[in-house]
């Protein structure tokens, strides 16, 4: 059995993998509050409500942050989240075809109704 202090160090670097493994603008992220780390037991699976990701991706200003919020999601999570919010896409779709259709049904159309409101 570890002590404390083995455990502690087996977790730490195990921490430090993860962060070594993130791309910059992830770690920029979460080193100013707009991302976090999220323990995943074994066999967890992450589940976003369709209706906190519509409420999320509304209020952003621009597609290229509402990319950047669903970056971190698989294949898998944005057909679910897709479902969620009554997004058409076909099952060949590619992450970025996902990715795109999610944006363009959410906060798309609020950067679009901006533009030509400002027009």
């Amino acid at each position: 059995m570890m002590d404390n202090r083995e455990f502690f160090v087996k977790v730490q670097r195990q921490i430090t993998a993860l962060i070594e493994g993130l791309k910059p603008d992830q770690v920029e992220q979460l080193a100013v509050g707009r991302a976090s780390v999220v323990f995943l037991p074994p066999g967890g699976q992450i589940v976003v409500s369709g209706g906190e990701a519509r409420t999320r991706l509304a209020a952003m200003g621009s597609r290229k942050e509402a990319i950047e919020y669903l970056a971190g999601m698989k294949v898998d999570e944005l057909k679910s989240l897709a479902r969620q919010l009554d997004v058409a896409f076909q099952s060949k779709d590619r992450k970025s075809d996902l990715q795109r259709k999610i944006v363009d049904a959410t906060a798309g159309l609020r950067e679009d109704a901006d533009a030509i409101q400002s027009w």
